[in-house]
Parts: structure tokens; C-alpha cells; sequence
């Protein structure tokens, strides 16, 4: 079967082309109107191509790649962001600051300590800068062919994360929703508890009706969904956890969060709250 093949419309205007590399990550095309935007440039496998898939796909179509996205700065969300700089080069790619400053960090990390179990993965190419366009404010707001697409800056899963949302889809990259948050980064249960609430907040207030949350893995793809719902059983979940301290992101064993500059600027946002 070729890609082409495999490319699933999951929503108007939205296509997962194909899970990707050894944590099979989701790369999205978001599109309307003759543009579109991708959504992760995902860690892959020597004989793999996310990129590739990619470009032939929306060539054949006539399709302009106006935007790369990415949820957060993960490898597996990441690996191949340098082949998605060369194939696209005319496209912007737009991140929150904090992804642009954990994924050099990352960059730094990997390049220096020469921890690099990823074949495929080139840090050396991420020395010229990942991201055109980085913006600090908690919400971007764009459009693809004139379709509004908004990037909300919320860590839950680590402290790069940011949601998507594009036709009443959100993507909600590796966050774990409802009960039984794993946390595996170790953030605060405060901070997750304000980035849900931020959430549900800018939802509400855009009046957004939101009809599908899918995760960037595409191994929870909720349809016909009620937002409001998934976001307060999220959210109560987080609040009802025991109290530790609850001021400081326990995520000072991953270094490309603990030696980030977005590490200690929540730290003493929290610490002042």
C-alpha cells in the first residue's frame, strides 16, 4: 500500500497522512482552500519519510504549505523537522517560544552529550534556528485560506505544549486527558490544573464549539465529543490530587526542560503565585 493510500480524512479538512517512527506519531495535514498546515514533523525510521509522503501529497493537489506546527518538542514530535526545512522551504514555521527554546536545548543536549539513539535524527542541521515565526503570548491566532486556525500555549504533558485547533478539532498533542495522569514529565499538578482551565477558558469565551479531540498519535481520536465534559473531568482530576508542593515543575531530570530558560521562568512565576 502506498502513502498516498493510507492518507485518512479523519474531519473536514483534516488528514492524518501516516503514524511515523518508533512512537508512531501522527503527521496532520490541515487545509482549506488551497493551503494547509502541518501538524508535527514526526521522528522516523531509516526507511521512512513523513516529509516526502508529505509534499507529494499536497503537490498533486496544488496545495500550498503555508504553516508548520509542531504540539511540543518531543523527538518522536520532532525527529525530522530539518527534512521538512529542506523540502519546504517557502513554509513558516510557527511555535510558541517556549518549543523554540526547549528544542534547542534539546539540540544542544544531544549534540554535546552525543546521546543520540535516533539514526535519523541530525541535531547538527538544527544549528540555523527551527522556527520563523515564534510568538509569546498564551494564544496565536492565524488562518489557512482564510479558515481560522489558534495555537494555545498550555503545558500539561511538558512544558512546551501547545493546542491546536482548526473546523472544531482540537489537538490535543501528548496531553492525558480524564483520570489517571501518568505525568510523566513531572509537572505540577497546579500548572496542569491552569493550562486546562486556560483551555476551557478560550473555548468558552471564542464561543468555539468544539466537535473532536485527537490526540497528535492518533491513538485517541474522540468524535461527536463533549468538550466541555472531557475538560472538567480533566480538570477535577488535577485538582483533586494530594498537595505537594505545588509551586515548582518537578521536571529537573529531563535536561532539555531543566536547563531551558521556559524552566525557570515558570519556576519563578509559580513560586510568585
Amino acid at each position: 500500500m502506498s502513502q498516498e493510500d493510507s492518507a485518512l480524512p479523519l474531519a473536514d479538512g483534516i488528514i492524518l497522512m501516516g503514524r511515523y517512527g518508533p512512537f508512531s506519531c501522527g503527521a496532520w495535514i490541515l487545509h482549506h482552500n488551497g493551503e494547509c498546515a502541518l501538524l508535527e514533523t514526526p521522528q522516523r525510521r531509516e526507511n521512512e519519510s513523513p516529509a516526502g509522503d508529505i509534499k507529494k501529497f499536497v503537490e498533486e493537489r496544488g496545495w500550498r504549505v503555508k504553516y508548520v506546527l509542531l504540539s511540543h518538542h518531543h523527538i518522536d514530535h520532532m525527529g525530522s523537522i530539518d527534512q521538512y526545512k529542506d523540502l519546504f522551504p517557502e513554509a513558516r514555521f510557527l511555535t510558541h517560544r517556549a518549543i523554540a527554546e526547549l528544542a534547542e536545548n534539546l539540540r544542544l543536549h544531544m549534540s554535546l552529550f552525543r546521546r543520540r539513539p535516533f539514526p535519523t535524527v541530525n541535531p547538527e542541521k538544527w544549528k540555523n534556528g527551527l522556527f520563523t515565526d515564534v510568538f509569546d503570548e498564551e494564544v496565536r491566532e492565524t488562518d489557512i485560506g482564510g479558515e481560522p486556525i489558534s495555537i494555545v500555549y498550555a503545558p500539561k504533558h511538558s512544558l512546551g505544549d501547545t493546542l491546536i485547533h482548526f473546523r472544531g478539532v482540537v489537538f490535543t498533542g501528548d496531553w492525558w486527558l480524564f483520570e489517571g495522569d501518568p505525568q510523566w514529565c513531572g509537572l505540577a499538578g497546579a500548572l496542569a490544573a491552569h493550562s486546562v482551565t486556560r483551555v476551557m477558558k478560550y473555548v468558552h469565551d471564542k464561543n468555539i464549539r468544539v466537535h473532536a479531540i485527537f490526540s497528535t498519535h492518533a491513538d485517541q481520536l474522540m468524535q461527536a465529543v463533549n468538550f466541555k465534559d472531557v475538560m472538567k473531568r480533566t480538570l477535577d482530576y488535577h485538582l483533586a490530587l494530594p498537595k505537594r508542593d505545588e509551586r515548582l515543575p518537578d521536571c529537573s531530570s529531563c535536561p532539555s526542560c531543566s536547563l531551558s530558560r521556559v524552566f525557570w521562568r515558570t519556576r519563578a512565576a509559580l513560586a510568585g503565585s
